[in-house]
This record gives C-alpha cells, sequence and structure tokens, in this order.
C-alpha cells in the first residue's frame, strides 16, 4: 500500500498544531501583546508519525489565547474519524504545548444541526478557530458564516466547504487519489486476467466535493478504457458514504446486470459489506476485482489480495499535524498562503 499524496497526509494534523499554539486558555497571554514572534521554519517534510515538529510550536502556542475546536461529521463514513482523525488531532495539540482546556475534538454523529450547534457552543466558549471536516457544503458554509461574523478564522479539514468562508483547506489531492483507484483497479484486472471486465462504477456522497474529485480522479484513468471497449461501463450509482446503502445499491446493480464482475468502489467502508456479499455468494477469490480507500481495520479484515485490489491508502498520523499547525498560525494571525 501507498500514501498518494504526502502532502495531503500531512495537512491535517499542521492545521491542527497551528491553531492549537496560537490559541491557548485565558492564561495565555493575547498574540498582540507580543507581535514579534514569527512561527517557527518548517517544511512539510519534518512533519512525520513521530509529531516531532509539532513541539518547535510552543513558543508560538504559549502566545495565543482563545480555544481550538474540531469537529469531525460521523462514526459510520468511516471508523478513522475515531480512530486516527481524534486521537492525532488531540495529540498534534498536546504535542504543540495545549493543555485540553484549550482545545476540544468533537464529533457530529451524522447530525448537521449538531454539527451547527456545536460550533455555536464552541464559538460561545471562545473559541478562535474552527477545524470543520463538514457533513456536507450547506451546514458547512452556515457555519463558516456565523463564525465569520463573529472574527473566528475557519479551517475545511479534508472535506471543502463550497460556497464558504475559509481561511485554510487542508486536504489530500484528491483527483490524485481517484487517479490510484483507478491505476489500481487497472492492475488488479491485469493481475487476475479478468478478460472482460464488466464494470459498476460506484462514487462517494453526492453532498461531498471529496467523492466529485474521487471519482473525477478514477475516470482519468479508466474512460479511455471504457472508450475504446477494453472494459464495459455497465452502471453507476447514486453514491453514499454509507456502508450499507452502498451494499444495496451493488445489489440493485448486479441485480439488474448479472454480467457485473468488477466495481470501483472509494473507499473501504463501502466496499468491507459488498465483499462479505460477494462471498456469501460463493464468488471465487481473484475473480472480481473491488477497490477501496483509507485502509480502515473493517476494510483490511475483509478485503485481502485474494477478494479486492489493492487499496489507496490516503491517510496518516502527517496529514493531521497539518490543521493543527495551520490552526496555531491562524490563530495568531501569522499570513500565511491559503491553500484553496
Amino acid at each position: 500500500m501507498k500514501y498518494p499524496s504526502k502532502a495531503r497526509t500531512i495537512a491535517p494534523v499542521v492545521t491542527a498544531g497551528l491553531v492549537a499554539a496560537a490559541f491557548g486558555g485565558g492564561a495565555v497571554a493575547s498574540a498582540s501583546v507580543r507581535p514579534s514572534a514569527k512561527p517557527p521554519t518548517l517544511s512539510i517534510s519534518q512533519f512525520n508519525r513521530t509529531f516531532s515538529a509539532m513541539a518547535k510550536l510552543k513558543p508560538l502556542a504559549a502566545m495565543g489565547s482563545g480555544m481550538i475546536a474540531a469537529i469531525l461529521p460521523d462514526t459510520v463514513t468511516s471508523t478513522r474519524y475515531t480512530e486516527f482523525d481524534a486521537p492525532y488531532l488531540k495529540r498534534a495539540f498536546q504535542t504543540a504545548g495545549l493543555t485540553p482546556a484549550q482545545y476540544v475534538v468533537q464529533n457530529a454523529l451524522g447530525s448537521t444541526s449538531t454539527q451547527f450547534t456545536d460550533a455555536q457552543a464552541d464559538i460561545a466558549k471562545g473559541t478562535k478557530v474552527l477545524i470543520i471536516d463538514p457533513l456536507d457544503s450547506g451546514v458547512g458554509a452556515r457555519i463558516e458564516l456565523y463564525a465569520k461574523a463573529r472574527g473566528v478564522k475557519v479551517i475545511d479539514y479534508d472535506r471543502l466547504t463550497l460556497g464558504g468562508y475559509r481561511t485554510y483547506y487542508d486536504s489530500f489531492n484528491n483527483v490524485v487519489v481517484g487517479n490510484l483507484i483507478g491505476k489500481g483497479f487497472e492492475s488488479c484486472v491485469t493481475a487476475w486476467h479478468v478478460a472482460k471486465p464488466q464494470v459498476v462504477e460506484m462514487y462517494g456522497a453526492p453532498t461531498d466535493n471529496n467523492a466529485t474529485l474521487f471519482g473525477e480522479g478514477y475516470n482519468q484513468i479508466l474512460d479511455p478504457m471504457f472508450k475504446s471497449g477494453t472494459y464495459t461501463l455497465v452502471t453507476s450509482t447514486a453514491g453514499t458514504w454509507t456502508p450499507d446503502v452502498a451494499e444495496t445499491e451493488f445489489q440493485q446493480a448486479i441485480t439488474a446486470h448479472k454480467n457485473i464482475n468488477a466495481a470501483v468502489v472509494p473507499n473501504d467502508e463501502n466496499a468491507a459489506p459488498i465483499i462479505a456479499y460477494l462471498k456469501n455468494l460463493g464468488v471465487k477469490p481473484r475473480t472480481f476485482p473491488i477497490t477501496g480507500q483509507d485502509a480502515t481495520p473493517p476494510g483490511c479484515r475483509t478485503s485481502s489480495p485474494a477478494t479486492s485490489a489493492a487499496p489507496s491508502t490516503s491517510r496518516s498520523t502527517s496529514r493531521h499535524r497539518r490543521p493543527s499547525r495551520s490552526a496555531c498560525t491562524c490563530g495568531r494571525g501569522s499570513r500565511r498562503r491559503r491553500l484553496s
């Protein structure tokens, strides 16, 4: 497995560190007291799984005031939010010198109203930087408009809020991730000698801009194969990040088109129940290529080299340090080039 974009994996953790370093609790001096302080010079390559670069943000963190809040979207579309994102964001903040009183990492549990009310409550408690992985652009834009009116800076984390008011957008190169999904699919078809791939293309939720970009990426790779007749695109699904809905979409597709013998699936969580379903049907190993992404534990437990194409792994600890760092810089008023 390989990481499609090191920069993309670094982004979130760094942003959290930036916000965290700049926004201490009430006992921390305001950033305006010592305007001469500058963020340390750090390169992307320094942000790795040791979190050691975050410690260099401690002087910056000591000059900030206020709080940092990160609000993740749910626990259903991917277990990564509880197994990786939340603990790594916390570790990034802590390594940058923040105490638990100076930051909060929350999860909206799939509710847009909860995500909005959490943001309102965080701002009321003194949050100066919000890290938002929005459930959709609608709630993201609503939160960002609310934050802007109150002088709170926002970092779009992982998912872009279309029509929002972010200061930073911190994510992977999602088209490249999609490219790797497509290339993984091609490699698996070749390795398993699938002579005439009859493909169902599946997508993530249409409300998530990342899903659109993933699809753009794997279609860049696969469209030439469809046009040449090397592969046949049998059907496409509406798209979802809810695994049981993805399974239903797949079942409907394969029931209507019994010739389907391969599936392009945008992540491991959606692929896992599909692989289990095919196993129950008695589909033999190394005959039905299925893609994935994220290398989450459920996905890894369900898939194997004999049951699915090599997944595109787009998450790592380094990614969660980037929002941390951006948050810190954002909070103390330092000027950084916007990523969006």
